[in-house]
């Protein structure tokens, strides 16, 4: 059985909740609006906020907590391929949670494999994002990011910035989470231009490119392990690189 929905959260747990409650089981779960046209044995999935408001509800109260976070941090990823694994994951989980850790089952090493790309992508993003202070003291960061990290990126921020107002623009989700004031909001975005950069930002990015410049070895230089480390994808927006 081939079952569609919109591709958000709320919709896949609608999706869950018709999948239990109309007795159907998906053999593939798709977003993809010209595989319905060519497709007769399928089930549209219209998002319920009710309905998916249940299900987060009832996974909360009967799956653990690592096996609950687990869930969102899979979701995260936005590649195409989780979603059976994921709902067969969440099946499984209401028929027994214990079973959330038994990486022998096939849809659980998947979403455990899955969860572990995303948190090391997103250690990257910690590591690799570069802030720049625009002239009224606001820190802003451009990043690219390969999933959709943005809300525990901005969190992760939030933590250690928390004093500061900060805006970090995530221009491959089109995103910008904006903390003002010790308060943190998600906006989307079809273009964003940053304000002028504060007079001392050009001085503290020489600086910083000079410090990469004078801890790095030439004897020692080596740009395959570099890339390898710091791959290409990451470097656009580093200031050292530029």
């Amino acid at each position: 059985m081939v079952v569609s929905f919109d591709g958000s959260f709320e919709g896949f747990l609608t999706l869950i909740y018709e999948s239990y409650y109309q007795k159907f089981k998906a053999s593939k779960i798709t977003t993809d609006k010209v595989e319905l046209l060519l497709t007769q044995d399928i089930i549209k999935i219209n998002s319920d906020a009710q309905k998916a408001k249940k299900v987060y509800l009832s996974m909360k109260k009967k799956f653990t907590k690592k096996g609950f976070k687990r869930v969102a941090h899979c979701f995260l990823s936005k590649k195409d391929d989780f979603y059976l694994p994921l709902y067969e994951y969440i099946l499984l989980g209401f028929k027994d949670c214990q079973n959330l850790e038994n990486i022998n089952i096939q849809s659980v090493q998947k979403v455990h494999e899955i969860e572990k790309k995303v948190f090391r992508s997103l250690h990257k993003a910690y590591g690799f994002t570069r802030f720049v202070e625009l002239d009224d003291g606001t820190m802003y960061a451009k990043v690219k990011l390969e999933f959709y990290l943005l809300p525990l990126l901005a969190n992760h921020f939030r933590k250690r910035l928390n004093s500061c107002n900060f805006i970090i623009h995530d221009v491959e989700a089109k995103m910008v989470a904006w903390h003002k004031d010790k308060k943190l909001e998600f906006f989307n975005v079809d273009s964003f231009d940053a304000p002028p950069l504060s007079k001392d930002e050009e001085k503290f990015s020489r600086l910083w490119k000079l410090f990469f410049e004078s801890v790095s070895i030439e004897s020692r230089k080596n740009e395959k392990l570099q890339k390898k480390m710091l791959p290409l994808f990451y470097r656009e927006f580093m200031t050292e690189f530029h």
